[in-house]
């Protein structure tokens, strides 16, 4: 997996919220520095502009700082199955297997399907399929559903 990729499945994880966090910066800072400008860049506005930085760049950080503790594991092979079972994920150091009654809520992002099971989120990359496959995986999800 490259960061590219993960950083896309992070930003599919964040989803609609994230989105309108970084609309939200992208209106926000504008405004701020213009105000900083017209009264001063006193403490509250540097506050204003940094809130609003952290708003845009937010599913960005969250990759980066997800990344970076994890990239040797990450960049090592990964099977993913998805069967009439369930999803199977195996790495060289692990084996998840969850069954479809196991799974809570399905997610079908641009770059990532993401299964919910538990507490945790389970991503699996659309790269690692060809566009038939995927095709077939997005009709039998939406189907499911």
């Amino acid at each position: 997996m490259t960061y590219r990729l993960f950083r896309n499945m992070v930003v599919d994880s964040v989803g609609k919220p994230g989105r309108r966090m970084r609309i939200a910066g992208l209106i926000l800072l504008p405004l701020v520095i213009l105000l900083g400008f017209a009264g001063g860049f006193d403490g509250r506005i540097l506050m204003l502009i940094g809130v609003s930085v952290v708003l845009v760049v937010f599913a960005d950080l969250v990759a980066l700082l997800s990344w970076l503790p994890q990239r040797t594991t990450l960049t090592a092979p990964v099977h993913y199955e998805l069967s009439a079972a369930g999803l199977l994920v195996q790495t060289p150091t692990s084996r998840t297997e969850v069954g479809w009654p196991g799974i809570s809520q399905i997610r079908i992002g641009r770059h990532a399907w993401l299964f919910k099971h538990g507490a945790a989120q389970l991503p699996v990359p659309r790269a690692a399929f060809g566009p038939e496959e995927q095709r077939a995986i997005d009709a039998f999800l939406a189907a499911s559903r």
